[in-house]
């Protein structure tokens, strides 16, 4: 996770925290870890400024949709994005309000 200032329209900097692709092994899978990353990425984002976490997930991606949603994510839109490895790609946006 990196933290990069972005402007707001007065001008001043706001944080912007970007969560980078990630997955949870297996064998571990099903034992919160997922959900452990994320909420220390929040609290994170939270304590260097940030009102709100954005993310996209695949479409189809059903184990991504349940962390996200039971970690107070809300899909605010489909739309298909083009990821550098798999091109235009049907995806769903979630935001999580801080």
């Amino acid at each position: 996770m990196t933290t990069q200032p972005i402007m707001r329209s007065r001008g001043r900097p706001k944080p912007r925290t970007i969560k980078w692709p990630s997955c949870t092994c297996t064998r571990f899978r099903g034992q919160g870890v997922s959900s452990a990353m994320l909420q220390a990425i929040l609290k994170t984002a939270k304590q260097q400024g940030a009102t709100v976490v954005h993310l996209d997930v695949v479409k189809g991606n059903v184990p991504a949709d349940k962390l996200y949603e039971k970690n107070g994510f809300k899909l605010v839109a489909d739309m298909p994005l083009d990821y550098p490895d798999l091109g235009v790609t049907p995806a769903k946006l979630y935001e999580c309000q801080l």
